[in-house]
């Protein structure tokens, strides 16, 4: 495990996961930046996140990155991970790719079980049930620009406003 790779998040756990997700795109050709810009294990206890929440979370969200870019096969795969601080103080992750679209059909159904494209269906589920509890935000937002580099972000912001935004354009 190479741990110049990215600053430590604070929890062990999550960081030898990101470690292991790193190793798992470069062996599918997947080009994955992690820049961690705070540690959050005092947070999470804060808000009540366990450490196996924060690595199923994590690990989904790389997981249906990871499937959409592979999908995407004209094209770079890239993934960008930041775990920072927004201009208002507010804990953040926030994941870019550049792979296919979010289908209308698991966005028109956010957080239900079962609501899938591959996989088990659960891990949009837990997440919403995670970000529901402690009331934190999300916002999924599909680039307009073809310049841009990404095709979509997915932001989690621990502000304790629960606002849900969905900026998708087809």
């Amino acid at each position: 495990m190479n741990r110049e790779l990215f600053s430590s998040t604070g929890v062990q756990m999550l960081d030898l996961m990101l470690c292991k997700k790193l190793e798992e795109c470069r062996n599918q050709c997947i080009e994955m930046d992690i820049f961690v810009y705070a540690a959050i294990d005092k947070k999470m206890r804060i808000l009540g996140i366990t450490n196996q929440e924060l690595l199923r979370l994590f690990g989904d969200l790389i997981r249906n990155a990871m499937r959409a870019v592979i999908k995407a096969a004209d094209t770079q795969r890239d993934i960008l991970i930041m775990i920072t601080y927004n201009s208002e103080g507010d804990l953040e992750f926030q994941i870019y790719d550049n792979g296919v679209p979010f289908p209308r059909s698991v966005l028109s159904h956010l957080g239900e079980r079962g609501n899938k494209e591959a996989g088990t269906g659960n891990g949009l589920a837990d997440m919403m049930e995670i970000l529901n509890r402690v009331k934190a935000s999300l916002e999924i937002t599909t680039m307009e620009s073809k310049n841009d580099i990404f095709t979509k972000k997915i932001c989690i912001c621990f502000d304790g406003k629960a606002i849900r935004n969905l900026h998708i354009y087809f």
